[in-house]
């Protein structure tokens, strides 16, 4: 009998938290063999050990099913107790992957970084005008899985992200803000920028948003091209519970918009979509609607987290380094001709 999978249809078995679940699950089991057997006069209640959600389970795994958070049949169950000890994986030791996120003011850039950091780091207010100021620097641990499933709180990377100041706020202050973005990146190497859009957002836009981003590598001597490799668009509001209101402007965004993106800029490959809640999932149960859906909620935002990780894991191993403003040779020379015609000139 194959075991409840949260992700058989969507993640393979070198998926990066899968199989950090598995290496992690493997040291923990081989640890508590090794351990001296109890005496028998002390009862002691044997350790829980939780195995990770793999594609492929045998018949003697069938009762340790995955435990999310906020479901009903995780109160009375003894892996819901918090542990106080993990083992750290690699990646936590490692160097942090630089994230920067642009986009309009108001679309959900800072939920998303605080989402992303796990608690509330930048300032987030529904308001036309840009609350960040500057570019504002925070590192931290991503666990993408944590909020959602017991036992995941190790499994992640170490993050450097950038929260920008808005596009388009009311005071007309894009020029202002896309020195400061200039002078960041080329300052710290970026793997990754992640674009933030609403899910309801209109095409036009979306090009409005890639042509500003586009224009920012004008400025460096390296081409425009090679920021294409390290763009992730995300979509924000994409709450599970209205998703019939914007499930016909995701297809469009999928098939239409993909495709004149790439014949726009000349990609060869399409520009990854993730779209995603930052919004806690509130239970049908708790608002009256009907029975206890938290499993369901947290099914869906552990999977939208899952692909957002995945993206930017691929691109843990290439930042994007740009060279330093190619100098104008032309008016060194002719600034050097006026001084030695101002030395020639008699008293």
């Amino acid at each position: 009998m194959m075991e409840d999978n949260p992700f058989q249809t969507t993640e393979s078995d070198f998926d990066p938290i899968m199989v950090a679940a598995r290496l992690a699950y493997e040291r923990r089991a081989s640890t508590i063999t090794s351990l001296p057997s109890p005496s028998p006069l002390v009862h002691q209640r044997p350790a829980a050990i939780m195995t990770p959600s793999f594609s492929t389970t045998t018949s003697a795994q069938q009762d340790r099913k995955p435990i999310w958070r906020h479901s009903r049949t995780a109160d009375h169950s003894p892996l819901f107790a918090p542990r106080t000890t993990f083992t750290k994986p690699v990646s936590q030791t490692s160097e942090p992957i630089a994230m920067m996120v642009l986009g309009k003011t108001g679309d959900g850039k800072s939920s998303l970084l605080n989402d992303i950091l796990g608690h509330e780091v930048f300032k987030q207010k529904a308001s036309v005008k840009s609350q960040t100021k500057d570019v504002v620097e925070k590192e931290g641990f991503w666990a993408p899985l944590h909020p959602y499933l017991h036992g995941k709180q190790a499994f992640g990377c170490n993050v450097r992200v950038y929260d920008t100041p808005g596009f388009g706020d009311s005071m007309h202050r894009d020029g202002q803000f896309l020195t400061m973005i200039q002078h960041r990146i080329q300052q710290s190497p970026i793997h990754c920028f992640l674009l933030v859009f609403k899910v309801t957002t209109n095409e036009d836009h979306i090009f409005k948003t890639l042509d500003i981003l586009q224009s920012l590598f004008h400025h460096f001597a390296s081409s425009s091209s090679d920021i294409w490799p390290h763009v992730i668009l995300v979509f924000t509001h994409a709450d599970l519970s209205t998703s019939h209101r914007y499930q016909s402007n995701k297809v469009a965004l999928k098939t239409r918009v993909v495709a004149d993106i790439k014949e726009r800029y000349g990609l060869v490959d399409d520009l990854p979509m993730v779209f995603l809640s930052t919004q806690k999932y509130t239970c049908s149960y708790l608002k009256g609607l009907g029975d206890c859906d938290c499993e369901r909620g947290n099914r869906y935002n552990a999977d939208s987290r899952r692909r957002l990780y995945e993206q930017v894991w691929k691109r843990r191993t290439d930042p994007l380094v740009v060279a330093e403003p190619a100098e104008d040779t032309t008016t060194q020379h002719d600034q050097d001709d006026d001084d030695d015609r101002n030395n020639d000139t008699p008293e």
